[in-house]
């Protein structure tokens, strides 16, 4: 939602330099696609949405160009103010960014933060600034009195597990050996083993990640090692108490009552 203008003219804007670049450097832009977390997610349809949130990391990661669009504008709900700080606050934001820094690096990643002034290259600077610690975001769902029951950071364990195991492949490559050093070195802030589950005003400690990250590391070790260790294969994917991305779908309908045939809008 942009209510008030500020958003959408600042992306159109950082789109337009980013033609420019492409341009400069004689890459062909006639093949361009734009994606657009609100747009391009279904809001309403609680089965396609999920099935997109499963799919944002590897949005993220697979993207040529990564463009953080964070004009100061003020929430059209909360009435705080959003900018380039709040983005780094909120945990999808935190999961897009992550991703594409699993992904490709910082490569061609840049922030737009007003209407009018070019865009930034991610520097050394902003990427010490910004955090990728997806799971010390903020979470709209935490917040929530009423509605499905659905935790994000339950839905975002099996994404963000595959994202560690790319890294993890690639460990020792230039654009990525930074953030796969800062991921082991803080395994428990990126992949806690317990969260805080809130909802209806109560909070219940319960199971997130448990010991799935360092398992992940010792299946990554063993393949590289040439083997193939299917206990702890098994083990990843079935020790963990977060439910499947398939399972969150069923129970967001079951608790809506409704029929995931019937619910086809898409905002």
């Amino acid at each position: 939602p942009d209510p008030d203008g500020v958003q959408l003219p600042a992306m159109q804007e950082a789109i337009r330099e980013v033609m420019a670049i492409s341009l400069q450097r004689q890459h062909d832009i006639d093949g361009y696609y734009v994606w657009v977390d609100y747009a391009s997610i279904a809001q309403n349809h609680r089965g396609a949405q999920t099935a997109a949130i499963a799919a944002l990391p590897h949005y993220a990661s697979s993207c040529d160009v990564f463009v953080i669009v964070a004009p100061t504008a003020v929430h059209v709900d909360t009435k705080t103010q959003c900018d380039v700080e709040s983005y780094n606050r909120r945990g999808w934001c935190r999961t897009e960014m992550l991703s594409k820094f699993c992904g490709s690096g910082t490569l061609n990643v840049f922030i737009k933060k007003e209407q009018g002034q070019p865009m930034e290259r991610l520097t050394k600077s902003w990427f010490d600034r910004l955090s990728t610690c997806v799971f010390e975001g903020d979470f709209s769902c935490c917040t929530r009195t009423s509605g499905p029951a659905a935790c994000n950071k339950q839905q975002l364990v099996a994404p963000v597990l595959s994202l560690y195991a790319q890294i993890l492949r690639q460990r020792n490559a230039p654009h990525v050996k930074a953030l796969a050093a800062d991921m082991i070195a803080k395994r428990d802030k990126y992949f806690p083993p317990t969260f805080s589950y809130c909802h209806n005003g109560q909070s219940q400690e319960r199971e997130l990640f448990g010991k799935r990250a360092a398992a992940m590391e010792e299946r990554c070790r063993l393949h590289r090692a040439g083997s193939k260790d299917l206990e702890v294969d098994i083990w990843l994917r079935t020790t963990s108490s977060a439910p499947s991305l398939e399972d969150l779908g069923k129970l967001e309908q079951a608790e809506r009552g409704e029929d995931a045939e019937s619910e086809t809008r898409v905002r």
